[in-house]
């Protein structure tokens, strides 16, 4: 009809935008007790180096202060990642702060959305002793990407 709004937006605002926004606004609604995130909708190529470089543009700051564990996982014989990835904030105001600029953003060209959850595995450690226990080595650029101060 006249006047609704287009397929796939809710209230004149695109639907994935509308969800991408609310997964972060109940994040930082929920408090400062997480740090880890699991980041989704990441364009198919991009490497834990490459997540760093995206979340350095948002913040605008260097991320020793931001960041210190990144994680983008990819199949064991494939040529993209999952789709996500893990990043341990310095803190849980820093992630707020954080998720709160990246929230409904894109991905640089990508024409997916930055949307991002609490991760059920907290913390560097944690993160660490899991990638660790993997049977499979992984080639360099497959790894976490740790940040020491």
């Amino acid at each position: 009809p006249a006047g609704a709004p287009p397929q796939g937006t809710l209230h004149g605002e695109h639907v994935e935008t509308r969800v991408a926004r609310q997964d972060c606004a109940d994040v930082i609604a929920d408090g400062t007790r997480f740090t880890t995130y699991l980041v989704r909708n990441l364009p198919k190529h991009y490497t834990s180096w490459d997540l760093a470089a995206a979340i350095d543009a948002f913040s605008g700051i260097s991320h020793a202060s931001v960041y210190d564990y990144v994680h983008v996982p990819w199949g064991k014989k494939c040529s993209a990642n999952m789709g996500y990835g893990f990043v341990n904030f310095v803190d849980g105001p820093t992630a707020r702060r954080m998720l709160a600029r990246m929230a409904g953003q894109r991905w640089g060209t990508n024409e997916r959305l930055v949307s991002a959850i609490p991760a059920a595995r907290q913390g560097t450690r944690a993160n660490l002793v899991a990638f660790a226990s993997e049977r499979e080595p992984r080639p360099e650029a497959r790894r976490p990407l740790v940040i020491v101060p």
